[in-house]
């Protein structure tokens, strides 16, 4: 089982997938949602001042879990 972390950040009203530096470093809000392949979360951390709603971390799961898969699809499998 291969665990697949992805991090979000917040800046202004939007939503940032994989930050780079510059980005990180104005989003108010991070977090990072680690899963596997049953889709299990195996670990979340936020960090930053800011907050994300219930609703942003309900979908920001769902697009780990969506992230995740495409990732180990075409990493994983292919032995990279």
């Amino acid at each position: 089982h291969y665990p697949v972390a992805t991090t979000f950040v917040k800046i202004g009203d939007k939503i940032v997938i994989d930050p780079n530096i510059d980005e990180e470093n104005i989003a108010s809000a991070r977090i990072t949602i680690t899963t596997s392949e049953d889709s299990k979360i195996h670990a979340l951390q936020k960090g930053l001042e800011g907050t994300f709603t219930v609703d942003e971390v309900k979908s920001l799961i769902g697009r780990s879990i969506n992230l995740a898969n495409d990732i180990r699809k075409r990493y994983v499998l292919k032995g990279e």
